[in-house]
């Protein structure tokens, strides 16, 4: 059974391609007399330096050839999804515009954290008044639409690709 299970968890299907993810192993951990099988995301490392659930996550994205030469997203000003679609979007040559809420003072005039990474990388960072973030994402407080809504192409071009906040559609 476990060769089974790490046979169907080391490949990942990206738009009709096989792709093997042999750097997640599947590791067996017994637990008060239980036997576990957990599945090592954090050993997963996709070649734009993405690793962890967000390689999971992206692994289709990384994948595509040719990748789109735009992608867009929106959430907070230190995701760790916005860090990994900007490694992925400089991977392929691609630019990534970002929306979010507007960045505290001491965070605009000095960058750290995710957000220096994602900007180090070419990330578009587009800031939005809460209010305006509000009406195209959801009210905020963690309660987010179905479906992210895709803004407006005043904002995002038509050619975009669309990802929700995390990479949930990735």
């Amino acid at each position: 059974a476990r060769a089974r299970c790490q046979a169907m968890l080391a490949v990942g299907v990206c738009h009709g391609t096989a792709h093997q993810l042999a750097a997640s192993p599947i590791e067996a951990f017994s637990l008060r007399g239980t036997q576990l099988l957990v599945k090592r995301d954090d050993r997963l490392a996709l070649g734009s330096g993405v690793s962890g659930n967000k390689a999971r996550k992206l692994l289709a994205l990384e994948a595509m050839s040719p990748g789109p030469s735009l992608i867009g997203s929106f959430g907070g000003h230190q995701s760790n999804a916005m860090a990994a679609l900007a490694a992925v979007a400089d991977a392929h040559g691609a630019r990534f515009l970002y929306f979010t809420k507007p960045l505290p003072r001491w965070l605009a005039a000095a960058p750290s954290g995710n957000l220096e990474r994602a900007l180090s990388l070419g990330m578009e960072l587009v800031e939005l008044a809460d209010a305006e973030y509000a009406s195209l994402f959801g009210a905020g407080g963690g309660v987010l639409p179905a479906v992210a809504p895709r803004p407006p192409a005043a904002l995002l071009p038509p050619e975009a690709l669309w990802l929700p906040q995390g990479g949930a559609a990735a």
